[in-house]
């Protein structure tokens, strides 16, 4: 599987901000209380959690409205554009801790915005396996980026505003990096899906564009409206279901497909119960690094920070090493450990264990074992619940292809009856000694119908009034064949008219 730089630098770019942030425990538990990483906490994920959930309700509509590719380059502008901007500011915003949680919420709502974004993109990629590593990938190398930063600077705990600028303008750059990749994707992703198009198109051979011509062809054929280009595949057909006179329900793809994910949930529960517990048991965890109290072993205002590194490099190794394909009832278990470590970790924030215990080294020993069972859980369980995911989008591709299918089968039947019943409509009744007569052609058989109706109007017309003499049945006898005289042009032109559309029919399908 082969890493995607893009990928990395865009992952890297949406969760730099918080690291950054992360990496200044200590002098904001200094600076504004030890409540501060709570409320730091509060604020970024709370405001993340809320733009992804509002975006899964208006990315459809909204890439419906502007077209994907104008979405999603409007989205990466203003995500990674708007998170470089912030970061680059808020060197200028930390005066009261009502500022920074107001920046730190904005930043969360900018990362969120970006971070669905490069998932999207990733899903979308041919390459969507190794676009999906590389954000993970990514997603943790943010940490030895800002510690490289930190060094370089040599930032310490209680370090000068001038060398804070500089470490968040230059979170800002990696940032406006990421930026540049996200576009570079989006066009080349716009690029490829053109020319997949233009394939198609030329060779003529994929069932989706078959249909759709095919239901352009029965709309200028059997004078229907054009078919536009919005819709789908079921408007469509569901179009053209109504214009031969159907029912356009026996067409709701949509009504025909399984709406239960009910097994689907059933099978992957535990693979979700387990990601749940240890996403919890983290986010619990992390906010009582600044309530431990230091013990002295460690220097002082360094604990916070120095727990914050550790679990970044228990994450990192953890994602590195061999992962194993535990049952579900492993990832159960090693979910409910994680959870126990929670109580003695709260028993020592608030000073409840023993005197003796007492040391800086056991919360560090704590978060590193709760990092280091992290890695038994987080990816098997993602890997169990995607697999389950994906059998079940396949399974729902294949209900899909075979809906259409038949939906197509009953469509060219419909198409079929419409034409046969129009054809027989049209076809003329056969003379009444057969023979011959029967296999004239059409414009001798209309002659014959005239002569027909002629001779039935004048055995229906009445006779002449007695003493009215030839000149009162004169004018009668010419208006009469004046009329039908016209009749016979009218249906001579008609005929006409008829039998050229089938014509231009027949060669239309021809």
């Amino acid at each position: 599987m082969t890493l995607l730089p893009g990928f990395v630098l865009q992952s890297v770019a949406f969760s730099i901000g918080w690291t950054a942030i992360s990496s200044e425990l200590s002098r904001f538990a200094a600076a504004f209380g030890s409540n501060t990483l709570l409320l730091l906490c509060l604020s970024f994920y709370g405001a993340s959690t809320g733009i992804q959930l509002a975006g899964a309700v208006v990315d459809d509509r909204v890439n419906a409205l502007s077209g994907l590719h104008r979405a999603q380059l409007f989205r990466a502008v203003a995500s990674f554009g708007g998170c470089a901007a912030l970061l680059a500011a808020l060197p200028h915003l930390q005066h009261s801790l009502p500022q920074l949680l107001t920046a730190v919420a904005g930043l969360g709502v900018l990362s969120g915005a970006a971070f669905g974004l490069s998932y999207q993109l990733a899903a979308a990629s041919p390459a969507s396996g190794s676009a999906t590593v590389s954000l993970n990938l990514g997603f943790v190398c943010s940490a030895p980026v800002v510690l490289a930063i930190q060094a370089a600077l040599r930032l310490g705990p209680m370090c000068a505003w001038h060398q804070m600028r500089d470490f968040y303008y230059l979170a800002a750059a990696v940032v406006a990096a990421g930026l540049v990749a996200a576009v570079v994707e989006v066009r080349r992703q716009r690029r490829q899906q053109q020319q997949q198009q233009e394939q198609q198109q030329v060779d003529g051979g994929v069932e989706e564009p078959l249909l759709i011509a095919e239901a352009a062809w029965a709309a200028a054929a059997w004078g229907g409206a054009p078919v536009g280009s919005g819709g789908g595949d079921a408007s469509v057909l569901q179009q053209q279901q109504r214009q031969l006179g159907g029912s356009s329900a026996s067409l709701d793809i949509d009504a025909l497909l399984p709406s239960s994910k009910v097994p689907l949930l059933r099978a992957a529960w535990p693979a979700l119960a387990a990601l749940a517990a240890s996403t919890a048991t983290s986010m619990l965890l992390f906010p009582l690094f600044t309530h431990f109290p230091p013990c002295g072993q460690l220097p002082p205002l360094l604990l916070p920070t120095v727990l914050y590194w550790c679990r970044c490099a228990c994450d990192i190794t953890g994602r590195l090493l061999p992962w194993p394909r535990p049952t579900a009832a492993v990832l159960l278990a090693v979910a409910a450990l994680r959870a126990a470590l929670l109580a003695p970790a709260l028993l020592y924030a608030r000073g409840g264990l023993p005197a003796a215990l007492h040391s800086d080294w056991l919360p560090t020993t704590m978060v590193t074992l709760e990092r280091a069972t992290a890695r038994d859980v987080p990816k098997p369980a993602r890997e169990q619940a995607s697999g389950i995911a994906a059998v079940g989008r396949q399974q729902q591709q294949q209900q899909q292809q075979q809906v259409r299918r038949r939906v197509w089968q009953q469509r060219q039947e419909q198409q079929r009856r419409v034409r046969q019943r129009r054809q027989e409509e049209r076809a003329p009744a056969p003379a009444p000694g057969g023979g011959a007569a029967g296999a004239a052609p059409a414009g001798q058989q209309q002659q014959q119908r005239q002569q027909q109706q002629q001779q039935q109007q004048e055995e229906r017309a009445p006779a002449p009034a007695p003493g009215g003499g030839a000149a009162g049945a004169a004018p009668a006898g010419q208006q009469q064949q004046q009329r039908q005289q016209q009749q016979e042009e009218k249906e001579a032109e008609a005929a006409r008219t008829r039998q050229k559309r089938l014509e231009e029919r027949q060669g239309r399908r021809g």
